[in-house]
């Protein structure tokens, strides 16, 4: 099995640009993932989370440019690497998981020839070595009858064999990172969790650690070991899944959690959008929404800072922020 690595992200910056202006969609986000974390990246559409893991795996196009940041992996740097140097890194050590299965696949090619090219790229195999081993890579994913998938393509598969069969491409070198980009949004409940189930599973057997991104926190409470809480391209608190579910520091985090339907409960939206990204605020960037805003958080920009116990968060106000909500819930 190959050594274990860690990511590590520190000031990542992702901006696209458009007929109005610069957005600027990731704004300094950093952060470490140590092998065995499964750490979630949860906000609102139009946080980042998305243009965030695509910098990372090296996906970002253009109009999208890296503005700055350095990403690591084991290591290496792979920020400026090159289009070569990641692609012996990302399907080899790095495994991507798309939002959109079909989008992934091929559709004129069979699943086997896709296979043969993935492995290919990282090894030197026979094409009957390459449909032994992505028979095996299928057979890994709970997938039955193994050979009428290989044989086939895409369009003959549902929803949930396609996300499957991307899963064991994206793992059919054992990567010790896998990067998943809300992999179960087009499936329905059922089939979402076993696909997560699956991931996880396969990552705790072989020690591997794995940056999700998702828009359910019900997924993060479940399957995540560390979250990182993203708002308007910044990250604004990170811990423990039960440390921030439990004690949220960050306004922005509370209310999230807040908006969580509960059963027989009122149904609380989060009131008010994001800031303008071409013409980014000054100050802390969820200031027009935060009920506590104070002056300073409207002029400087909170950084974000350790909080103890492995936590950080970016709030002028953390401290009493989560004392008084921790007050209330007891």
């Amino acid at each position: 099995m190959k050594a274990s690595g860690e990511l590590k992200v520190e000031d990542l910056r992702v901006s696209f640009q458009t007929a109005q202006g610069t957005v600027r969609a990731v704004n300094g986000v950093g952060f470490v993932v140590k092998p065995g974390d499964v750490l979630g990246v949860v906000g609102e559409s139009g946080c980042g989370k998305s243009a965030t893991l695509r910098a990372i795996a090296g996906l970002t196009q253009p109009p999208g440019h890296i503005d700055g940041g350095r990403v690591e992996f084991d290591g290496r740097e792979l920020t400026g690497l090159g289009r070569g140097g990641l692609r012996r890194i990302l399907g080899n050590e790095i495994g991507f998981i798309s939002q959109s299965p079909f989008g992934a696949l091929n559709p004129i090619l069979s699943i086997e020839r896709q296979f043969r090219n993935v492995i290919k790229a990282h090894r030197r195999a026979s094409a009957r070595e390459c449909r032994e081993i992505a028979l095996k890579a299928l057979r890994d994913v709970g997938i039955a009858g193994p050979e009428r998938v290989l044989d086939g393509y895409a369009h003959q598969l549902s929803g949930g064999m396609a996300q499957r069969v991307v899963i064991a491409m994206a793992t059919v070198h054992n990567p010790q990172l896998i990067l998943a980009d809300e992999p179960t949004t087009a499936l329905d409940v059922t089939v979402q969790r076993q696909i997560l189930d699956l991931i996880t599973g396969l990552i705790a057997e072989s020690n591997r650690s794995m940056l999700i991104v998702t828009h359910d926190l019900g997924v993060v409470a479940q399957y995540c070991t560390r979250v990182l809480v993203m708002y308007a391209g910044q990250a604004v608190e990170e811990g423990t899944v039960d440390q921030v579910f439990r004690t949220p520091q960050h306004p922005y985090t509370q209310a999230l959690l807040a908006a969580v339907p509960k059963v027989g409960g009122e149904i609380r939206g989060l009131q008010g959008g994001l800031p303008d990204l071409i013409n980014y605020p000054s100050g802390c960037p969820y200031a027009d929404r935060c009920p506590k805003a104070t002056e300073v958080c409207v002029e400087t920009r909170p950084p974000m800072v350790r909080a103890g116990q492995g936590r950080r968060t970016a709030c002028h106000h953390a401290a009493g922020e989560v004392a008084g909500y921790a007050a209330a819930r007891s």
